[in-house]
C-alpha cells in the first residue's frame, strides 16, 4: 500500500507558539487481483486536483486487468476542477482500454454527480 500524503503542512505561529494544521487530503493506494483501488480522503478541489489527477493517471498506467477504482466515501469538499479531473481520468481510462469506477462516492460528490449530469458516465457506485 503506498501513501501520498496532500499539500505540505501548513505552519504559523502566534505569540511564540507554533501551530500546525494538517493537509487537506491524502490518498493512497491498495493494488489486488489486478485492480487498483486509490481512496481520496478530504477535500478535493483546485488546490490539490492537478496533484490527484496525476496520480490517478500514472496508476491507471500500472493498474492490472481490474482496472482503477477510486473510493471518494471520505470526501468532504469536491468542486468543479475534481469533477474535470475524474472526467479526464474517464477519458484516458477508455483511451488504455481499462474501466474507471467511483465507488462510494460521499454525499456531497453523490450531488455534484447528479447536479452535473454526470452519474452514468462516470460510474458511481
Amino acid at each position: 500500500m503506498g501513501v501520498r500524503a496532500g499539500a505540505k503542512f501548513v505552519e504559523w505561529r502566534v505569540a511564540g507558539r507554533r501551530h500546525m494544521q494538517q493537509p487537506a487530503w491524502q490518498l493512497t493506494v491498495d493494488r489486488a487481483g489486478g485492480t487498483s483501488v486509490v481512496t481520496l480522503r478530504g477535500e478535493f478541489d483546485m488546490a490539490c486536483d492537478q496533484q490527484v489527477r496525476q496520480a490517478l493517471l500514472d496508476e491507471l498506467r500500472t493498474a492490472g486487468p481490474g482496472g482503477l477504482v477510486l473510493d471518494m466515501s471520505a470526501v468532504s469538499f469536491a468542486d468543479s476542477s475534481a469533477l474535470a479531473t475524474l472526467v479526464a481520468v474517464r477519458h484516458a481510462a477508455a483511451e488504455h482500454g481499462r474501466s474507471f469506477i467511483l465507488r462510494r462516492p460521499s454525499p456531497l460528490v453523490v450531488r455534484l454527480l447528479q447536479l452535473t449530469g454526470m452519474t452514468d458516465f462516470l460510474a458511481a457506485r
